[in-house]
């Protein structure tokens, strides 16, 4: 936040000084603003209330939609990296979710610790 303040004091200092901080914000800098605070306290919610990869997945949505939204709303023309982008998001969402977990497999102990609760004497490696 300070380097923020810094920067817009160094570039924008007459401005500051004359106009005042929020000098040039119109409703639509006010929306913005709201949606990336809203955005911040659903993804804060989210890692509380669920788990990072519920985030992750929440993320790729965002992506998604956000590509859906801009060539409907906006005539976004579609780039073959957009599209590439989406469908690695999609792939990864969905291969995650079918293919099963990997298998933890539990090691061995080399020390069997039972000769030491029964005598109190430590157990010897067989060589």
């Amino acid at each position: 936040i300070l380097a923020g303040v810094a920067q817009v004091f160094i570039q924008e200092k007459d401005v500051v000084v004359n106009k005042g901080f929020f000098f040039g914000y119109d409703s639509m800098v006010w929306v913005v603003i709201f949606f990336q605070s809203l955005g911040g306290l659903l993804v804060a919610a989210a890692v509380r209330y669920a788990d990072n990869i519920l985030k992750n997945f929440a993320t790729s949505v965002a992506i998604v939609l956000t590509l859906i939204c801009s060539v409907v709303l906006f005539s976004t023309p579609v780039t073959a990296y957009l599209l590439a982008g989406n469908v690695f998001v999609i792939a990864a969402t969905v291969f995650y979710n079918i293919l099963p977990a990997p298998a933890v497999q539990q090691q061995e102990s080399k020390i069997d610790l039972v000769p030491l609760i029964e005598t109190g004497e430590a157990p010897t490696k067989d060589p």
